[in-house]
């Protein structure tokens, strides 16, 4: 029997190892998720609030283009109204930053934020950049930007004021200016520790009918792509999904049943390199943009014409073949997310559940806090447990634990909490 010994368990946060039950991908789902490993390309899509964004469209770039897909909301909605609750202003705040990363773990996406603080309704974009200060949030989008690297910028507004709130403008102006200097190792130099000047290939606008009900993919500077399309192997459209997603919004009445068919999306030039058939226009998805690439596609190739539904654990040795050549890789950024994705794939492959749990709400500096882990691999013998790595104290336990095939494994620990911080961002 082959032991695979490949899983550190992290817990990055004392507080929050009793908040989210674990997600267990299904066989369609993993399907999806190795394909996503021959596709090298991201999307960024920008704006304001929790809720502006385009929910279709992140959900047609994450399970249909397989791309790494994001939205960046310049706040965190701290000023909008409630519908299900007396929360206002920082704690509403946090209940809409719960219902993004909600969203977002419905539609495939990933989601960012900047510090710019939502107060309330603006009518321009001067009144609202002098009250965010507009260059600490343009840091931040810059930050953001050179962070993840992407092939593609979307507003969901326009410039020109016709998006309504100031802060809808402000968003995109912040995203133009951004995409023209992120590639500056001048400007914020001192991002450039942690990561490297970036320049995407385009900016758009996400136009939407509700300002422009005459656009065409006729027009000069516009594409269109049609996002209504139906995937098999998840059994929804990305209309449908993009309602589940939106529905995420509860405290904003955003429920929605969703449809079905064409959904053309228009997307008019802003800046850079002009799209003239296809918003991805000259933008390299496959491995060809690493360095080293073509030899880790066709072991990708070949792990995905060789999966079997019904036995989706069949793919784990290849898969940790793939990871050794994705190890070597000397692009950083995709050696990076590339290990991460095999990773949860693995974990997937092997029906790994990890679970940490604790009844302790919060704890603070002197204090003691007893968590439970339970572990079992479903699907797989072979895997074992190497170490427990509580981050924040720098907590380090080594083991050397066999899973065996679906049999349950429980570790109690207690944890003195140390030189924490008294304080974080209250978001966190």
């Amino acid at each position: 029997m082959r032991k695979i010994g490949l899983l550190t368990l992290m817990i990055a946060c004392l507080t929050m190892v009793f908040a989210q039950k674990p997600h267990q991908a299904n066989s369609s789902e993993i399907y999806q998720k190795i394909k996503k490993l021959n596709v090298l390309g991201n999307v960024l899509y920008l704006a304001a609030h929790p809720d502006d964004e385009n929910t279709r469209f992140i959900a047609y770039c994450a399970n249909e283009k397989l791309m790494n897909t994001a939205y960046l909301s310049l706040t965190r909605g701290d000023g909008g109204q409630n519908l299900i609750g007396p929360e206002i202003r920082e704690e509403l705040g946090i209940i809409r930053t719960q219902e993004l990363l909600a969203a977002r773990r419905t539609d495939g996406g990933q989601q960012f934020f900047t510090r710019a603080n939502d107060f309330g309704y603006s009518k321009t974009p001067e009144e609202t950049l002098e009250i965010w200060d507009k260059d600490k949030i343009l840091s931040d989008v810059v930050w953001i930007i050179r962070k993840f690297k992407p092939d593609v910028i979307v507003c969901r507004f326009p410039t020109d004021g016709k998006g309504g709130h100031g802060h809808h403008t402000s968003s995109a102006l912040l995203g133009q200016e951004a995409f023209k200097i992120a590639a500056d190792p001048t400007v914020y130099p001192e991002q450039l520790q942690f990561v490297e000047p970036w320049q995407a290939k385009r900016i758009v606008v996400n136009t939407g009918r509700w300002w422009n009900d005459k656009i065409s993919a006729d027009d000069s500077g516009v594409v269109a792509e049609d996002i209504g399309l139906y995937n098999p192997e998840l059994g929804i459209s990305y209309n449908e999904l993009a309602a589940k997603s939106r529905t995420m919004h509860k405290s904003q009445g955003f429920g929605s049943t969703g449809t079905r068919g064409e959904q053309l999306e228009f997307f008019e030039h802003l800046e850079g390199k002009e799209a003239e058939n296809s918003l991805f226009d000259d933008v390299d998805f496959t491995w060809k943009r690493a360095e080293g690439g073509e030899k880790i596609e066709a072991l990708i190739q070949t792990i995905i014409q060789s999966y079997e539904v019904a036995h989706p654990e069949k793919s784990i040795t290849k898969l940790v073949e793939l990871k050794k050549a994705v190890l070597n890789l000397k692009d950083e950024f995709w050696r990076v997310k590339k290990k991460n994705e095999i990773d949860a794939l693995i974990k997937d492959c092997a029906g790994l559940y990890l679970e940490a749990k604790t009844d302790d709400y919060w704890a603070t500096n002197g204090d003691s806090v007893k968590v439970n882990f339970e572990l079992i691999a479903r699907n797989f013998e072979g895997m074992k447990l190497k170490r427990i790595v509580v981050h924040q104290n720098n907590q380090l336990e080594e083991l050397d634990l066999l899973l065996k095939l679906n049999h349950e494994n429980e570790l109690k620990r207690t944890y003195f909490i140390n030189d924490f911080d008294e304080s974080q961002p209250y978001w966190l």
